[in-house]
């Protein structure tokens, strides 16, 4: 319960203002449940593992269908108590994020903003 309270204080903009969106972030089927939220030009990915062994999830989306059209995209991924993991830069619309190795109903979690460079570093 601390862990989700901790995530809920951490992207609450995301809960409270944004757009639920469900699975449909995702471009195909595959492992895992993924939801996500779209706030403004930033987007919210929770990729869990709902299998019964350990492995990587991999999701693909097209950015252009959640966020406004940009020169790029800064992506931070997270683990499952909110730590950031690594920040990547993407220069197209097509993503495809794969988790480190998640262990059964361990999480993932990606936050996708476009790289505007008047726009502010932080959502929350």
């Amino acid at each position: 319960m601390k862990e989700a309270a901790r995530l809920r204080r951490q992207f609450l903009e995301y809960f409270t203002e944004g757009i639920y969106l469900g699975d449909s972030v995702r471009m195909q089927g595959g492992a895992g449940c993924v939801k996500g939220y779209c706030l403004g030009d930033s987007l919210l990915v929770f990729v869990l593992n709902d299998q019964e062994t350990s492995g990587r999830i991999a999701v693909k989306s097209d950015l252009s269908l959640w966020l406004p059209r940009a020169s790029g995209y800064i992506i931070k991924n997270y683990d499952s108590t909110g730590e950031l993991v690594e920040t990547a830069e993407l220069g197209k619309n097509e993503w495809i994020g794969t988790t480190k190795e998640l262990r059964p109903l361990d999480m993932a979690i990606f936050e996708i903003r476009t790289a505007d460079e008047n726009r502010p570093e932080s959502v929350h």
